[in-house]
């Protein structure tokens, strides 16, 4: 396998150059595409994304190359200062290669 692809990341109409990353609404699960959508709106639908497709699974097949994964880390009630809210939180983990330290004299 290879690293996660652009379309995995953020939908299968994602687009970049040099300087520009193109996502499309239209890829956002879930997401209305307006004029004027919110970029929180935005972020969830690439967090949906992201649940779905970067998964601690979907890395497992390729440890080396896949260094992302989001996870589910629970949803809970908490109170606000007029009204409760649902909160719903995700975990994202990066990882990279672990190399053991050596006990180098210039770092001290």
């Amino acid at each position: 396998m290879a690293e996660f692809t652009l379309e995995q990341v953020f939908g299968a109409g994602a687009t970049q150059t040099a300087t520009t990353l193109t996502i499309t609404k239209a890829d956002l699960p879930g997401l209305t595409a307006l004029v004027g959508n919110t970029a929180e709106s935005l972020l969830v639908g690439m967090v949906i994304i992201w649940l779905t497709n970067l998964t601690e699974t979907a890395r497992i097949t390729d440890e080396v190359n896949r260094q992302i994964a989001v996870t589910d880390a629970g949803t809970d009630i908490t109170a606000g200062i007029a009204n409760d809210f649902m909160r719903r939180s995700y975990a994202i983990s990066l990882y990279s290669l672990f190399t053991v330290p050596t006990l180098d004299p210039d770092d001290y």
